[in-house]
């Protein structure tokens, strides 16, 4: 099942690549590449590391909570770049957010307390996609060409989503030393553990079971909310710089957007995108860029465009981590980093 898992997670992207220039006017693609302003485009794809940057600030803000540590941004910054790239390249074997944490855990002495801030940040990067979603959906609504009840009903059912989620939160907050919050907590705690015992190198999950308890409770949020709103905006700029950058390219092929639109379609980018079916997302990320925009009526052929040059993007993104790598070396060590394949 495995090998089969990882057959499709390369060919995939093949398969989809071929459907797509299959159906893709070649000649018109072509044509609008001609045409293509390569300084917006150029300008579009070198503001894609500012994400890097912005990531970074978030995590280093959310690790001094649940670490209490405060380690340098450079530090941090280097980390999560070449975090990226080894989780980009290398499929399968590590992650970016294992990575990360190793990355801390090594230099703090204490795994736990870096795994739980990668968990936070996930929360919130979701939540933030899901209220720029939410936000923009209203604005963005009567652009749209095809699909409508389609996008109406997602956007009632992420409001629904969001609003018991704030209610649910609200509830453990409040009844915090109940047996609610109890049973929570005694769920995570399972679950984190069921995961880490997956790892090879049983000297780390001593390690961490040993300092557990020395870190912040994941939903002790209420006592530094401070700390959770300028990590969440900052989530909300990360969005941002990407429609940014997209509305950058799309000026660059004179194809005329909203850029709500672009701040629409980026958080919805980013949750197809954390789908691991294909090698880098791959033809996914193609197909993506085709179907969503083309509910706006934008063409197959500067859609597709649009991908690429985005892509270029995060091709940077990867290089310079790589070159944190090859300049720095790696955080964890060579041992630590097997221990997770």
């Amino acid at each position: 099942m495995i090998l089969v898992r990882r057959f499709l997670y390369f060919i995939l992207p093949v398969v989809l690549l071929f459907y797509i220039f299959k159906r893709v006017d070649i000649d018109i693609l072509i044509s609008n590449l001609k045409n293509t302003n390569p300084w917006l485009v150029i300008a579009g794809i070198l503001l894609r590391p500012m994400q890097i940057v912005i990531g970074s600030v978030r995590w280093r803000k959310l690790n001094h909570y649940f670490c209490k540590s405060n380690l340098p941004v450079k530090f941090m910054i280097q980390n999560y770049w070449s975090g990226l790239a080894i989780g980009y390249f290398t499929p399968g074997n590590i992650g970016w957010d294992a990575y990360r944490v190793l990355a801390v855990g090594r230099r703090i002495k204490t795994y736990t307390g870096a795994f739980i801030t990668i968990i936070v940040e996930k929360f919130l990067g979701f939540f933030s996609v899901l209220t720029m979603a939410l936000i923009m959906y209203p604005i963005i609504s009567s652009k749209i060409v095809s699909n409508v009840i389609f996008f109406q009903k997602s956007y009632y059912m992420a409001l629904i989503v969001i609003a018991l989620s704030i209610v649910v939160i609200a509830f453990l907050v409040k009844k915090r030393n109940q047996k609610v919050l109890t049973s929570v907590k005694r769920f995570f705690d399972k679950n984190l553990k069921k995961l880490l015992n997956a790892l090879n190198n049983r000297d780390i999950v001593e390690k961490i079971k040993r300092d557990y308890d020395k870190s912040n409770n994941i939903l002790s949020f209420h006592k530094q909310p401070k700390t959770f709103l300028i990590s969440f905006l900052l989530s909300i700029g990360i969005l941002i710089v990407a429609a940014i950058c997209s509305q950058l390219i799309f000026r660059g092929l004179d194809y005329k957007i909203s850029f709500f639109v672009n701040l629409f379609v980026a958080p919805i980018f980013f949750i197809i995108f954390l789908i691991p079916i294909s090698f880098g997302s791959i033809g996914v990320r193609e197909g993506a860029f085709i179907l969503l925009y083309g509910q706006f009526g934008v063409p197959m052929e500067v859609a597709l465009l649009v991908s690429f040059f985005n892509l270029f993007g995060l091709f940077l993104n990867n290089i310079i981590g790589a070159l944190f790598i090859f300049g720095k070396g790696l955080n964890p060590s060579n041992e630590e980093i097997k221990s997770l394949q």
